[in-house]
């Protein structure tokens, strides 16, 4: 294992950092973070994952991987897939799929644009191209490295990826380079990788086999045992669909690929007629008569292609597929505004709650709310869409706490949040909760609280409250209260009464006590 001075010496000694870019998908819908049915307003509501803000640092994860990248030398440029090409006038986007889309790239290039050495570029015009290997089939993108000879390695990376080192970046690009890979995967090793696709190897000689997603081995015993078995090596290596399930390096999406296998990614529907549609690979000529292969992405799920499928593709047409194992829990992920939270936990960044404000005094509820335990937090965080500032102590009316605790048992008995979300989208999207078996008390929620609210500090929550997106509550209580958009609660008491507020004109309510009125009058 090389030391960090030892990879920096030989990243430089081979100037790997001017042959190489970086390519960051960043066109998702952010939907694990914000959840489509709590945007209110398609546009207004939704928020690219990579700008969101890291609370130890409070700049936005985009920003802290660029700085990582760029100012520290791991690659030359930065490219940023921000989805598909849109009209140049929120007014000229019909669909809600379109505003969103329309927001994300907002965001986005409101950080790229502060960056010299980024770009963005766009998914291919002529189809719904979605997924993370719609970067890497991107046609504009492919012109944009026709256009830098002097790069021979691509590294894809994400927007979240803040946690991973700058020497282990290095180190894989390093890696991939001496070792002559086609392609790099970057896998790690977990206690249970349920839910991300498993890097599989030869038991024998320990070399990639391929990466297979868990839709493909089963995500229950009953279809793992209906497949019984997934084929490798073209047919050649079978393993049963129970011994992958069991696996648990998993792949973590970073992957390195030469210029060539970048180059030479495409479409499915790119093929032309007379080319061999059905196989993985297809000959092309290079500029030196020598054949050169084509690896064609088919989509999967109506729009999506998958990146790490071009893993699989390289090692069947005989390339060079290595793998880089990071060292433990160097990585990890931010599905969530719960990962959020905890990261800055994790760094002692936490709201100082000795002293509680001046409200908790005045009323009367303090003492009979209930707090919030974590498996309540993160129903919030992670169904509602509510950012939680690390430390903050939450307390709510025991009517809203019954609620919250029956939606964590409800998560936990389906399979957890994801499967959750999958098998009530619709009832959620159009608030049904009585047609959710484990609510069929609730003909309505006790509490509506909207996307991108932050609680911080002290919060008591009391029941019959709405609160709408973006609302800012710190140190503050909401009783029998409607807060509207983008409105600022700090160090106040609100109860019975109503605080106005828009996108356009946010109102502030500072250090006072409103009960039983309209704000502003």
């Amino acid at each position: 294992m090389r030391s960090p001075a030892e990879i920096e010496q030989a990243y430089q000694k081979r100037g790997l950092s001017k042959q190489t870019v970086a390519v960051i998908p960043a066109a998702g819908l952010s939907t694990r973070m914000t959840p489509l049915w709590t945007r209110v307003d398609p546009y207004l509501d939704s928020l690219a994952k990579p700008a969101m803000t890291d609370f130890a640092t409070s700049r936005s994860f985009l920003d802290l991987i660029l700085t990582k990248l760029l100012n520290e030398d791991v690659v030359s440029r930065v490219w940023v897939r921000v989805g598909k090409r849109l009209p140049a006038q929120l007014e000229e986007c019909h669909s809600d799929k379109e505003k969103m889309q329309f927001k994300i790239e907002q965001d986005l290039m409101a950080i790229i644009r502060r960056w010299d050495r980024v770009r963005a570029f766009y998914s291919n015009p002529d189809g719904d191209d979605e997924g993370t290997g719609a970067t890497i089939v991107s046609v504009e993108a492919k012109a944009m490295l026709e256009n830098e000879r002097d790069v021979q390695s691509v590294l894809f990376c994400y927007g979240d990826t803040v946690t991973i080192s700058t020497a282990t970046l290095k180190e894989i690009i390093l890696e991939h380079t001496i070792k002559h890979n086609d392609v790099t995967v970057v896998s790690m090793r977990v206690p249970d990788a349920s839910g991300y696709g498993r890097v599989v190897r030869d038991r024998h000689t320990n070399e990639f086999l391929g990466i297979v997603e868990q839709k493909v081995i089963g995500t229950t015993e009953e279809e793992r045992k209906a497949k019984q078995r997934c084929e490798f090596k073209q047919g050649q290596v079978k393993i049963a669909t129970e011994h992958l399930h069991a696996i648990h390096e998993r792949n973590t999406g970073l992957l390195a690929v030469t210029r060539e296998v970048f180059l030479n990614t495409i479409r499915h529907v790119d093929l032309s007629a007379s080319s061999m549609p059905d196989r993985s690979a297809a000959p092309s000529a290079s500029t030196s008569g020598q054949a050169v292969p084509i690896y064609v992405l088919k989509q999967r799920g109506g729009s999506e292609y998958y990146l790490p499928e071009v893993a699989n593709k390289v090692e069947r047409a005989g390339g060079k597929v290595g793998i880089f194992t990071l060292p433990e829990k160097i990585l990890r992920a931010f599905d969530s505004r719960t990962n959020i939270r905890h990261f800055a936990l994790e760094k002692d960044v936490r709201f100082k709650t000795e002293v509680p404000p001046a409200w908790v005094q005045k009323i009367s509820q303090w003492q009979s709310y209930e707090p919030l335990d974590e498996k309540c937090l993160q129903v919030l965080e992670q169904l509602f869409g509510v950012s939680i500032y690390p430390g903050s102590l939450i307390r709510t009316d025991p009517s809203i706490h019954r609620f919250l605790l029956s939606l964590s048992d409800a998560i936990q008995q389906t399979g957890g949040y994801r499967t959750f979300c999958a098998a009530y989208e619709h009832e959620l999207r159009e608030s049904r909760l009585v047609s959710i078996p484990q609510l069929s008390d609730y003909a309505s929620a006790p509490i509506h609280i909207g996307c991108h609210t932050l609680l911080k500090g002290y919060v008591a929550l009391g029941e019959c409250i709405s609160i709408s997106p973006w609302a800012t509550i710190e140190n503050s209580a909401i009783i029998k209260s409607k807060i509207d958009r983008k409105a600022v609660i700090r160090n106040a008491l609100v109860s019975n009464s109503h605080i106005r507020s828009s996108a356009v004109s946010p109102t502030c309510v500072e250090s006072t006590e409103i009960c039983n009125s309209s704000f502003p009058l």
